[in-house]
This record gives C-alpha cells, structure tokens and sequence, in this order.
C-alpha cells in the first residue's frame, strides 16, 4: 500500500496502523464542525514505517500522541517509531484496568465485573465512582471501568488536548477501539458535537475489525487476547475465512454500547460534561479544548 494521503470521510490509510482516522469534519450542535488535522485516533503505533511517520507528523502535522495502553504492553512493546520523531511529544495515560491479559481487545465478550485492583496513583478519581451493574453489556462494565478507575488520566488526557495551540494531537491504544474510543467520545462531547455523530465514530473502527484483530493476533504481546467462541487463542489469521470473520466479529464495537455508556452518565452524573467537570476538568479547559477542536 502507497502510504500517500488518503483522507476520505476521516480515514487516513497507513502502511503501519490499521484503525487510524482524523477526526475532522465532525457536526456540533451550534452547526460548526470540527476542524481537520487537529485531533486523530489509531491502533497500535508500533508498526509505523518512514512514510507512515512522515505523512503524520509532517502532513498532518501530529505534535502529540497519547498513549493508553498500560506500562506492561508499552515495556513488552519496546519504543516505537513515532518515540524518535523530535518534533512528537508522547505522553502516557494508562485507563488500567483491561479486560485481557495484555489489551482490551475482548470487552464485547467478557462477562462480569472486575474483581479487586491494584492501588496505583491514579485509580482515585475527585467523585465517588460510579457504579457498576454486572448486568450491563461486558463492554459498558469495561467502560465504566476506565470512568471509575482512571478518571484523573482521563481528565489528564483532555487537558492535553486543550493545552495544544500548534498541531495535532494522536490518540492511541492497542486495538483504537475501546480506551481511545473512550477518551475520543468525550473529548468530541466537550468540543459540542452531536451525540449521534460521538456514537457513529466510535462504531466505525468495526469496519476495519478483521484487521485490527489479525494485528494483534500477529503479535506476541497481544496474541493470547484473541480467542474462538471458547476462549482458546487464535494467532491463525489464515484460517478458514468464515470462521475468522465470526471471531473478528465478537469484538466488533457496537453503537449501542456507547449509547448505553451515555445514557448512564446521563442517569447516574448529569451528563458526560458535568462528569468531567467533577472529575477535574474546569471549564477553562473544557473551552481550550472546544477552541483547538473548532477555532
């Protein structure tokens, strides 16, 4: 693949990622829209080969990545490409824990809610946590997960955002579904786009799932997260097409998952942006990040 600009309805198609969009072009309700090259999202950026790194940081003008992913996949990982780009600051904001044993990957599919954490600086949010019904879809408990446990790097993670006044900033995690589909819904909810276009973003990376997967399942560290309808691992991508297309499905993100995540911080918060703002989140920095999304 030609590792050009190929920017069509957010998509930018690299050589390295595979779930990688520009979140420009967004509706607000005021009937503005977001601007491009000023806030992406991806996968795992370990891949990144020279032209992928100079389309992002020279042409679309990324000055910031955000990495989610928990300090043991980023030591398992080793550096990435983007980590030697002197022009890239990376900043690292864990939303442990995760579903799997190295990534998030399987949230659609696990069942339950998370047992007794480790005490780590970050996991005591400003608010009570929310709680967390075992009845909920596997992918919302998980959610809630990251809002009860990392609310202070969730908070850090958009005052990031807002703090930039040149270039993009880069949100990533493993898959780019889950963590970053997280911390983007709630970045595009404080810049006022519509609750519909949050929701269809965070959907889309489900048309790019049969990669994602195959990406993790080719990896060492994220391989054993990628498991058939018993929970055995898979790492043959080139199995029968039918059957890998129904384990790449599992964990295809739903719209009605962040509905749900949505219609609970409405129920239970006051609405995502009041969550924010008791999280930590003044509303200067909920307007700095409005401004750099919109101008």
């Amino acid at each position: 693949m030609n590792s050009e600009i190929e920017l069509f309805d957010g998509w930018v198609h690299l050589d390295g990622a595979v779930n990688v969009r520009d979140l420009g072009g967004l509706s607000t309700d005021d009937g503005r829209r977001t601007l491009s090259r000023r806030l992406l999202r991806a996968d795992n950026l370990q891949d990144l080969t020279d032209a992928d790194l100079r389309l992002l940081v020279d042409d679309f003008g990324v000055r910031q990545v955000l990495d989610l992913r928990t300090s043991a996949e980023i030591d398992l990982e080793g550096p990435g490409p983007i980590t030697r780009e002197a022009a890239v600051t990376v900043r690292e904001f864990t939303l442990y824990p995760e579903a799997g044993k190295r990534t998030d990957a399987l949230t659609e599919n696990r069942t339950g809610v998370p047992g007794a954490l480790p005490q780590t600086p970050w996991t005591s949010g400003r608010r009570p946590p929310l709680d967390i019904d075992a009845g909920e879809r596997p992918a919302v408990i998980h959610y809630l997960g990251y809002l009860r446990h990392a609310s202070n790097n969730i908070v850090d993670s958009l005052r990031a955002i807002g703090a930039r006044d040149d270039g993009a900033t880069l949100v990533h995690c493993a898959a780019g579904k889950d963590r970053t589909g997280t911390v983007i819904a709630l970045a595009l909810l404080v810049a006022g786009v519509r609750r519909e276009d949050v929701v269809a973003d965070y959907a889309r990376s489900g048309e790019v799932i049969d990669k994602i997967m195959a990406r993790l399942a080719s990896t060492q560290t994220y391989a054993a997260d990628v498991s058939d309808a018993e929970g055995n691992p898979v790492t043959d991508v080139t199995m029968d097409p039918v059957t890998w297309a129904a384990i790449a499905n599992r964990q295809r993100p739903r719209a009605e998952t962040m509905w749900r995540l949505l219609d609970i911080l409405d129920e239970r918060a006051g609405g995502p942006l009041r969550w924010l703002t008791e999280a930590g989140l003044t509303e200067a920095e909920q307007n700095a990040t409005r401004t750099h999304l919109l101008g």
